[in-house]
């Protein structure tokens, strides 16, 4: 691999690159389909090893399985889950889908798509979704192409099922944040579909509400409808007064001397004015 990565490819025309590079994502596809095999065939062994071991808790076993494929695989404990399950569901009737998989002409990011519509059902569930969807050219089909037509024959095939999951689904309605580059943050509502939908309607009345205003319009319709959400979430008139505590934690090296190139650090939580500032290593109290 390395020696592939070091020839000289001044003389390769246009045309070959391309096929290189379409016959190496075909080889990546390939790879992976293979892992899934070993995935699988490690989950049975080490259940089966346990079990003879006297190991006869499955949450135990499950859990030894995770995490000796997350640290196999270097990912972490909910990919090496996700992983495990695919790699489990994949096998029990989905055998059009994992043809395609072990021939190069899916991505794993499909199969996982395919897999997780079929999540719940049994395998003559599967197989009954894996023939319909045998009628399609699923190489030809984008990720939520194929999401929509999954999930709809397994509607078709398991009504009853589909109906619990969208009730489970509805359950786990919630409300996350995570860290984006350049000091943003990712605010992330997994709503009913009627619901998210109300709220997105809402935001884009909001700004033709500001569009057909005789005011020039100074902002995109992104940073009106991006404004005016967090202005009545909070309930604040203006977005850029919300009242926050940025946590700084500063190394007291830093704090010592000017001249430091140690950096400060931005804890993940945002907590309210009436908290109290952290106390920073070294017990000096940070200031924003």
């Amino acid at each position: 691999m390395e020696q592939a990565a070091l020839d000289d490819l001044s003389g390769v025309s246009e045309a070959e690159l391309i096929d290189q590079i379409q016959q190496l994502e075909s080889v990546q596809h390939s790879l992976a389909a293979l892992q899934a095999t070993r995935v699988r065939a490690f989950a049975r062994l080490h259940v089966e090893n346990g079990i003879a071991a006297g190991q006869v808790d499955p949450d135990r076993l499950q859990r030894g399985v995770v995490a000796q494929v997350g640290l196999a695989c270097r990912v972490s404990p909910a990919e090496a889950r996700r992983r495990v399950s695919t790699a489990r569901d994949l096998h029990d009737g989905l055998d059009h889908v994992r043809g395609l998989f072990g021939a190069g002409e899916l991505s794993a990011a499909k199969v996982a798509v395919v897999v997780s519509a079929c999540s719940g059902l049994d395998r003559a569930e599967r197989a009954a979704v894996d023939v319909r969807l045998a009628a399609h050219d699923l190489t030809r089909l984008g990720l939520g192409r194929l999401r929509d037509l999954a999930c709809r024959y397994a509607a078709e095939v398991a009504p009853g099922k589909f109906l619990a999951r969208v009730e489970s689904a509805r359950a786990e309605r919630r409300v996350t944040l995570r860290p984006a580059p350049d000091a943003m943050t990712y605010l992330t509502a997994y709503l009913p579909v009627e619901q998210g939908v109300a709220c997105l309607a809402a935001l884009n009345k909001a700004f033709t509400e500001v569009s057909v205003n005789p005011a020039p319009l100074t902002r995109t319709r992104g940073q009106v409808m991006a404004d005016t959400l967090v202005e009545r979430v909070t309930g604040q008139a203006v977005a850029t007064d919300v009242g926050v505590e940025v946590q700084v934690v500063v190394p007291v090296e830093a704090l010592l001397d000017p001249d430091s190139p140690l950096p400060a650090e931005i804890p993940a939580t945002v907590r309210s004015r009436s908290t109290s500032w952290p106390r920073a290593r070294g017990g000096r109290p940070c200031a924003a």
